[in-house]
């Protein structure tokens, strides 16, 4: 899928999580954040941003639940910061 426009941002639902991590077991942690558009009502990830972390690397990808996502923040310890929904379930 290509770009999402600011206008079809407006209707999808938001999720920005945040934490750190260690690329190599003897360098310093970084500070990395993952932003996730995904539907209202399927629920279906339509675009990844992240700083930091390589998109390969995680575990889920456009197309996939948001639940996948959410068990990996879950995981791993890191925090969500901000969960903006356009409707509720």
């Amino acid at each position: 899928m290509g770009r999402i426009t600011q206008g079809f941002k407006n209707v999808l639902n938001l999720v920005i999580a945040s934490g750190k991590f260690k690329k190599w077991f003897w360098s310093k942690q970084k500070d990395f954040y993952v932003k996730i558009y995904y539907t209202p009502f399927k629920k279906i990830i339509l675009s990844v941003e992240s700083n930091g972390l390589d998109k390969e690397s995680l575990p889920f990808k456009i197309g996939d639940h948001i639940a996948k996502f959410r068990e990996w923040v879950e995981e791993n310890g890191y925090k969500i910061e901000l969960d903006k929904r356009k409707f509720y379930e």
